[in-house]
Formats: C-alpha cells, structure tokens, sequence
C-alpha cells in the first residue's frame, strides 16, 4: 500500500453492501442468466457490516452455495450474485491489477468503459501508473516467471514486485518464501 487509505474508507457506502473494482461479469451472464448492473472484484473492497448483518447476507449466500454445487471464482461470484442492486465501484487506483500494461488498460477501458461509464481512460492509465493498492490477482511477486505472453506484464510489475521482496525480507517468513 503507497498511501493513505483514508478516502477509500471514507466512500459513501449508503445502502451498498461492498465496492470494489470493476470486473468481468461474464460467469453471472453465462451460469446464472444474471445481467448484473455492475459486477466487482473481490480482491480490494470496503464492506458495509452493518447492513449486511441487517439483511442477513450471511444466510443470502450459504443458501446460493448450497443451492449450485460448483460455483467458479466462489466468493466472488456469491458475493455478486446476493449483491445485485446493492454494489458500486472503488476508483481503480485502489486495486487495478499489476499484471495490465497499459495495452491491457486501454483493452480494460473498452470493455467495461461503456457499460459503467465511470473511469476515464486517463483515470485508468494514472491508476496503472501510480497505483495505491497493486493488486497482484493473476502474477503473484514470488511465482513470477517471464514469458513471452506475459513480457509487458512482467515490466508492468517489476517495480511493485521489488518493493514486495523489500517487505518480505523483514519477515520472519522470508526464508519459507
């Protein structure tokens, strides 16, 4: 984490249950015939507990794990799935994933652009640029191999990468990493 986190915690949570970042809502289209008005990630988000104690959320969800036996991207597609109507979006600066280079932002902006209209291709390009929460979803600092597929993500990430194995040397973990 690069900075404060305070305006992150400070978002209007009214009535939401979670934001977080914007993401491919693909798996409620095609395996739950949901066409969710807006689909997060579960990696970065701001969670409102009292609502969702209030609205008995936990229960929501046990009943929709029972109900479908294999269920991909588990907490992510739940917590959607119970959510609809009840989720918005953090600013991409807070989790963007390192793994884009920003040929993958531009491709980002197109996909999800225009159905939530809320990020500006300069917001995402900045948020890739300067991130305040790298967000290693896919490339994880201590597995990363480059390849020729993921060549642009590899320099994407070096600098967070680095900066990762600075902290994970003052750990009492670090020899186990």
């Amino acid at each position: 984490i690069y900075q404060d986190l305070t305006p992150l915690f400070n978002l209007d949570m009214e009535g939401l249950y979670y934001r977080g970042l914007l993401d491919n809502s693909k798996e409620l289209e095609t395996q739950y015939q949901l066409k969710p008005t807006i689909y997060i990630c579960a990696g970065v988000m701001v969670m409102n507990l009292e609502l969702l104690r209030k609205d008995n959320a936990e229960e929501k969800m046990m009943k929709f794990i029972e109900e479908h036996k294999y269920i991909r991207s588990h907490d992510q597609t739940t917590l959607n799935y119970i959510s609809q109507g009840k989720l918005d979006s953090i600013p991409p600066k807070y989790g963007l994933y390192t793994y884009y280079g920003e040929g993958s932002v531009k491709s980002f902006h197109r996909l999800f652009g225009p159905n939530y209209k809320k990020d500006s291709l300069e917001d995402l390009l900045e948020a890739h640029r300067n991130p305040i929460i790298p967000h290693f979803a896919f490339y994880k600092p201590w597995k990363l191999k480059p390849t020729i597929a993921n060549l642009q993500s590899a320099s994407s990430l070096e600098s967070h990468r680095s900066i990762w194995w600075e902290y994970a040397k003052l750990t009492d973990y670090f020899e186990e990493i």
